[in-house]
């Protein structure tokens, strides 16, 4: 009986060790949030530019808000300017280095920055061997 006692204990405090948070949770600004949220309805309806500047908002209303920098440099790479994604991609990663989303977005940067340059550069082509 007294086994059976101890191991429900130690199952009971292991749900509730393993249900923690492993980090305090962060509150955001409910405004930034609004402002996020509006721009990803934006960015569905293809209004990048708009979207751009609701991401913009949200980020300088609530600098530790990651994810409106990640989506604000997905906007602005959807309108080819990748020198302000770039900054708004690395703000995030700031923020959240670890972030898979704001990784995956960086590398994405980079393979569209490449093409950017071999399509500018000299040679003219951006096919290999030419």
């Amino acid at each position: 009986m007294r086994t059976m006692i101890i191991r429900t204990t130690a199952a009971i405090a292991f749900v509730l060790l393993a249900a923690a948070p492993a980090e305090p949770q962060t509150r955001y600004d409910a405004e930034a949030i609004r402002l996020n949220n509006r721009g990803v309805a934006l960015m569905g309806q293809q209004f990048t530019e708009r979207a751009a500047e609701s991401f913009a908002a949200a980020c300088k209303k609530d600098p530790k808000l990651a994810q409106a920098a990640i989506n604000e440099g997905i906007a602005l790479m959807a309108q080819q300017k990748l020198d302000e994604a770039k900054k708004a991609l690395q703000a995030a990663l700031a923020l959240q280095p670890g972030n898979a989303q704001a990784c995956a977005e960086r590398h994405r940067y980079r393979r569209r920055a490449r093409g950017t340059r071999d399509r500018n550069g000299s040679a003219g082509s951006t096919r290999r061997g030419e």
